[in-house]
């Protein structure tokens, strides 16, 4: 116990010359001066609640080890984009709420911290339920590596403490809209032509170059990485006239970066009137007019790069609806008549 200059013990409890009381337990196989108050009382009920197997609290700094796993946890395990979400979520939510030690963190801590980021502005509003959720998701794995790194002995994370997220619909554009926003020209026109033909997120058609272009027996195809998974994508290209324009191009397609997202949607719902757009409402509407034209769902997911084939299936959720609507629409014309 560095700076300590008499220790005194008394009733089976160490007590320095400042009052506070410490008993020297064997913690994660190594003996420690663990700190347990200044109350006498308090204090050997702590000591019989560690000797029983309860985790000794760690002396960790939050900020501390929030900083090392960025680091080294999520440096490795994510992509740029990733990275730099967990590095928001840490400094702006996590760091914010738990300014001690990692040994402070508890259950009910934690289920008070989600009711706290339900209140957090943003924008208008407040966080949406998917953002607290991976908010959420980030903090259990950031404690699940701090007990791989032996920094405490067991997460605290609760059980049923994740919000429930109802499944959003996928919003595509209609035939009308569509066919406004094919009006846009110039380097806007140009990334919209390439969504609906590949499905890209907006990310990775800012990171498209020609030389992505490419062709094989069975056609034209983009190859990229996805920036959001790290996985390579080949989304099939039949747009000719598309494809003979990105050949005679050099270098990235469009002048864009995947932070320009809201001037970009501005632009172009000023030229095309179309007030609801959103860029990724493109890769949307090519996913449903894939399977709207037949294609399999096992090949739109590996087209879209989605990890889970739960998440395509969104789209054909969404396409029997328009089928059952269109069916009932069929009978009540068929009953008038």
């Amino acid at each position: 116990m560095a700076g300590v200059r008499k220790r005194t013990r008394i009733k089976g409890l160490w007590v320095t010359d400042g009052g506070h009381y410490h008993a020297r337990l064997r913690v994660q196989g190594k003996p420690k001066w663990v700190p347990l108050g200044t109350d006498y009382e308090v204090a050997k009920k702590k000591l019989n609640k560690y000797r029983s197997g309860e985790p000794v609290p760690s002396r960790v700094n939050v900020s501390e080890a929030a900083a090392d796993w960025l680091k080294v946890a999520v440096a490795t395990r994510r992509t740029e984009g990733g990275q730099a979400t967990a590095s928001k979520w840490v400094e702006k939510y996590m760091c914010r709420y738990f300014t001690g030690m990692l040994g402070t963190i508890d259950g009910d801590s934690i289920r008070r911290y989600r009711l706290w980021l339900e209140k957090q502005p943003v924008g208008d509003g407040k966080l949406m339920p998917n953002s607290v959720q991976r908010i959420l998701s980030d903090l259990r794995a950031f404690l699940n590596w701090c007990v791989e790194t032996a920094r405490i002995e067991r997460s605290p994370f609760p059980k049923r403490v994740l919000p429930k997220v109802e499944e959003q619909t996928p919003k595509t554009l209609t035939d009308t809209e569509v066919e406004a926003v094919l009006k846009v020209s110039g380097p806007h026109g140009l990334v919209i032509r390439l969504g609906l033909a590949t499905g890209l997120r907006w990310s990775d058609l800012c990171s498209v170059e020609a030389k992505h272009m490419k062709r094989n027996p069975d056609g034209w195809f983009v190859e990229v990485v996805a920036d959001k998974t790290g996985k390579v994508v080949r989304p099939p290209v039949t747009d000719e006239a598309l494809v003979e324009e990105v050949r005679q191009r050099v270098g990235r397609l469009v002048p864009y970066s995947s932070k320009s997202t809201g001037s970009f949607n501005r632009a172009v719902r000023r030229q095309s009137g179309v007030q609801g757009f959103h860029v990724h409402r493109l890769r949307h509407t090519f996913a449903c007019r894939y399977l709207e034209r037949g294609g399999q769902l096992a090949a739109l997911k590996e087209i879209l790069g989605h990890a889970s084939i739960r998440t395509t299936e969104r789209y054909a959720k969404l396409l029997q609806k328009a089928v059952q609507k269109d069916a009932k629409r069929v009978a009540e014309r068929a009953e008038g008549a």
